[in-house]
Formats: structure tokens, sequence, C-alpha cells
């Protein structure tokens, strides 16, 4: 994947596949991280270390397990081609899926780790016997509670999702925003941080709320994704 023509500091990032279906916001999303590490590094995209695959949702996408089913075939695929592939991150949303197919998902996807953590990959992070680090970077309820944790600590459950797309809009509105969240925003990152929203802080209190409810309503696993991505983003700057 063209390491040795890398910054140092972005060689240790490995390569990485993120799975994501097409209609959902997490996708554009992990586009937006994709953008800050180019911006930062002013890397040549053909040698950037995120491959963002857009699975398709009448295809693949129908729910949860298949989702993960779909990213275990395709990893597969690659590695028997001869691909090195040290990370790979699935986005999926509790929403209107049984309790128990979210779970099973994200149960499948920290089995691809082997258990006994003989196996270690670049980082050593356990992983599969080809080295390759799985996460599931499930939301319960949805995409949007991570958003939220930009602003601030939201512990509450909720009927439905547009109350979390409320949520987002107050505090947009409070910090003199240009514009309001909707789904599938383009350059969702770097509008939140525009808007005085934080990363670090984002982090921080997913954490908090996984370590009080671990995978049951509200938690987020988009926290994985983002620590590790964090220092390879441009330094946050306060909204303008």
């Amino acid at each position: 994947h063209g390491r040795a023509s890398l910054p140092q500091e972005l060689s240790a990032i490995g390569y990485h596949l993120v799975f994501a279906e097409g209609t959902k916001t997490e996708l554009n999303y992990a586009k937006s991280i994709e953008k800050g590490i180019v911006e930062k590094y002013f890397a040549n995209p053909s040698v950037n270390r995120l491959e963002i695959i857009e699975v398709d949702q009448k295809k693949n996408g129908l729910d949860t397990i298949r989702l993960v089913d779909y990213a275990e075939a395709e990893v597969k695929r690659r590695v028997a081609s001869g691909e090195k592939i040290d990370y790979v991150w699935i986005f999926f949303d509790k929403d209107d899926f049984p309790l128990a197919d979210f779970e099973t998902a994200i149960k499948e996807t920290d089995q691809r780790n082997e258990k006994d953590f003989s196996e270690r990959n670049l980082n050593e992070d356990p992983c599969d016997s080809n080295g390759t680090h799985w996460t599931a970077c499930y939301s319960n309820r949805c995409f949007e509670l991570w958003v939220c944790l930009y602003f601030g600590l939201y512990q509450a459950t909720v009927s439905k999702g547009a109350d979390y797309i409320d949520r987002i809009n107050r505090y947009l509105k409070q910090n003199g925003a240009k514009f309001l969240y909707e789904k599938n925003i383009e350059d969702l990152h770097q509008k939140l941080v525009s808007a005085k929203g934080s990363l670090k802080n984002a982090i921080c209190f997913g954490k908090k709320l996984n370590q009080k409810n671990g995978n049951k309503e509200p938690s987020t696993d988009v926290v994985s994704f983002a620590f590790y991505f964090q220092n390879y983003l441009k330094e946050e700057k306060k909204g303008e």
C-alpha cells in the first residue's frame, strides 16, 4: 500500500477497512475523518490509510448481522489475494433492529480477535490469525448519539432517533453554527468542530457512557474509531 512513501508517523497508522451502509451518515463521518488525515499530512489520497467500503443496503445491509458477514467475506477475499489489513471497523446502529441481532453482531465482530491474545498486530492489539484487529463501531440507539457527545455528556434514552437530531440542532444554534444537522451530512467532523464541538470531549463522554452502560442504550463504540485516529487529525481549534 505504499507505506515507504508515507511520513514516518503516518506509516504506523496501519491499513484500515471501514464498512458502512451507503445510505447512512456513518459513511460520511468516516470520510470526514479520512479528509482530516489527508489535510494534516497533505498525503496523496492514493496512499491514504483508510479504505471506506460503501455497502449496498439493498443487497447486503438488511440487518446488522448480514453487514458483519459481508465484511468478513470481503476481508477474507482480500487477504487471500495478498492484501495486508491491519484494522477493520464496522459501523452499525441498534435503531429498530432486534436487540439479540444487535448484540450478536457485536459479539461476532469481537470474537474475530483471538481470545488468548497470542496474536497481536502492528500496535500490539489483539487480532485474528492474519494480523487484523476487528471493531464493531456500534451505536445504541443511533449514530446521532455520537454527534451529541461532541457537545456534552448526553445520558438520556430516547424514544426515536429524531430526538437526538433536535438536541444536536439546539447545540448548533446555541453555538452560532451556520448549518443544521441532517442525515448524510458531508464534512461532519469538520463542521462539528467549527461549531465548537470537540472530538476529545466526545471520546471522553463516550467512554463514560460505555463504562456505565456496556452496549446498552445509550452507548457507542464509535469511541474506539475516534480514539485511534484522533492523533492523526489537526489540533482542534475553537469555533470562529
